[in-house]
């Protein structure tokens, strides 16, 4: 197996840690509701869709800004070799 350029370390423990994230903390907000205010909490009126949808939003946004770093350093690196 080839070594991995620590660039594509970084995108990997990005990639999961923001999977972990997205998967442990967006997950059983309604738990501690019983009564009207778990209806209300099921309908999404305490604002939970906004967190799962910020998580994404950085996890999207923070995978773009490493994909391009990446890129760019698969491209120095390249370089580096042509000798």
């Amino acid at each position: 197996m080839r070594r991995w350029r620590p660039t594509t370390w970084v995108w990997l423990i990005f990639n999961v840690l923001m999977a972990a994230w997205f998967l442990l903390g967006t997950g059983g907000f309604c738990d501690e509701y019983v009564g009207l205010e778990l209806e209300a909490c099921e309908r999404g009126e305490y604002g939970y869709d906004l967190g799962a949808w910020l998580v994404l939003s950085l996890w999207l946004w923070g995978n773009a800004l490493l994909s391009i770093i990446w890129v760019i350093g698969r491209r120095h690196h390249l370089q580096d070799h042509d000798d």
